[in-house]
């Protein structure tokens, strides 16, 4: 995937997981478990988010102005998976990202410090997206950065690549 490079003020890449839904998780009374939140997601595949920020300066805001800033969210690139996501072991999933061939983070596990990205699934469909009305088919859910954020240049090639499951490629051009 190419993504042109202007309009962005700052470019962090940080690689991700992404679940899909393929069901609804309307708002209910009954706290969803995990499994039933697993049962309604159809795939999951790597992803590259592209951080920026509105403000003049990185990473200078508190918590309440980085989150009206998105969380620093600019850009989702979602790559390949498997729509075999009972087998995935996101606890013990590895995961590379390279910047212009070179490895920039490397972790032979999960490196998110959020924990299962399971617990999150199910914390955004009982809570998060209450507001919401739930979660719907078809929406991509982002688990957060496995590696942190890794600045880069334009012109950069990026790939996330968590073996055994999936990659995700982006030149910022």
């Amino acid at each position: 995937m190419r993504l042109p490079a202007a309009g962005f003020a700052v470019m962090g890449v940080e690689a991700e997981l992404v679940y899909e839904l393929g069901a609804d998780l309307p708002e209910r009374a009954t706290p969803y478990s995990a499994a039933e939140v697993l049962a309604a997601t159809v795939s999951v595949r790597a992803a590259i988010e592209v951080c920026d920020t509105r403000y003049a300066a990185w990473a200078q805001q508190g918590e309440w102005s980085r989150l009206a800033d998105q969380a620093c969210h600019g850009a989702l690139i979602v790559g390949s998976g498997t729509t075999d996501v009972a087998a995935v072991q996101p606890l013990a999933q590895g995961v590379t990202l390279s910047v212009n061939g070179a490895v920039a983070v490397q972790h032979a596990a999960w490196g998110n410090p959020a924990g299962d990205p399971l617990r999150l699934l199910a914390w955004l469909a009982n809570e998060g997206a209450r507001s919401l009305g739930g979660l719907r088919a078809g929406q991509w859910v982002t688990t957060g950065s496995c590696t942190g954020t890794v600045l880069v240049a334009p012109g950069a090639v990026v790939v996330a690549d968590f073996p055994g499951l999936g990659r995700a490629e982006l030149q910022l051009g």
